[in-house]
C-alpha cells in the first residue's frame, strides 16, 4: 500500500494569488513526481479556480485567505480548495450555452465547464460557512470532449 502525500498552504486572496498558488502547486508537482500532462491538468484547473476567488470571494479590499491543500495517494492526486467567501458551487453552476458564433462569444464562465472536464471527480460542499472543492486527478482518465 503507498503512503499518501499530503500538504497545505494558506494564500491571500488578491491579484497574486494566481501566481502564488501556480508556484505552490508547481513545486509540490514536481517534488510529487507527477507526470507533466497530469500536472498541467491540475494547474489548469487550480488557475480557474483561484482566479474565480480573486474576482468573486470577497469585496474589493478585504483580505482574505484560502487554503489550498494537495494531496498524492499513489496514482491519485486530489486538490482542495477552502474559503470563506461567499456560497458559490462551482460544480453545479450554470455555465453559458455554446455560442452560434464567434461574435455570440460572452466573455467569462466557460472555465468552470472546463475544471470539470479536466477533473475525474468535482465535489462541493458548504460547511461552518466555508466553500470547500475538491477535485481528483489520475493519470489515466481521459479528459472528456465538449459538445
Amino acid at each position: 500500500m503507498s503512503q499518501a502525500q499530503a500538504s497545505c498552504w494558506w494564500v491571500p486572496i488578491r491579484q497574486q494569488a494566481l501566481v502564488e498558488a501556480q508556484a505552490i502547486a508547481t513545486a509540490w508537482l514536481n517534488q510529487a513526481r507527477v507526470a507533466p500532462r497530469l500536472a498541467q491538468r491540475i494547474l489548469l484547473s487550480l488557475d480557474e479556480l483561484v482566479a474565480n476567488l480573486v474576482e468573486h470571494a470577497t469585496p474589493a479590499g478585504a483580505s482574505a485567505l484560502f487554503e489550498l491543500r494537495l494531496v498524492r495517494d499513489g496514482d491519485l492526486i486530489i486538490l482542495v480548495m477552502i474559503d470563506e467567501g461567499a456560497e458559490f458551487d462551482p460544480v453545479t453552476a450554470a455555465v453559458p450555452a455554446p455560442a452560434a458564433s464567434l461574435a455570440d462569444l460572452a466573455v467569462g464562465g466557460r472555465g468552470l465547464l472546463l475544471v470539470r472536464q479536466l477533473a475525474r471527480s468535482a465535489t462541493y460542499r458548504r460547511e461552518g460557512g466555508r466553500n470547500r472543492v475538491t477535485l481528483e486527478f489520475t493519470p489515466a482518465q481521459s479528459a472528456p470532449v465538449p459538445d
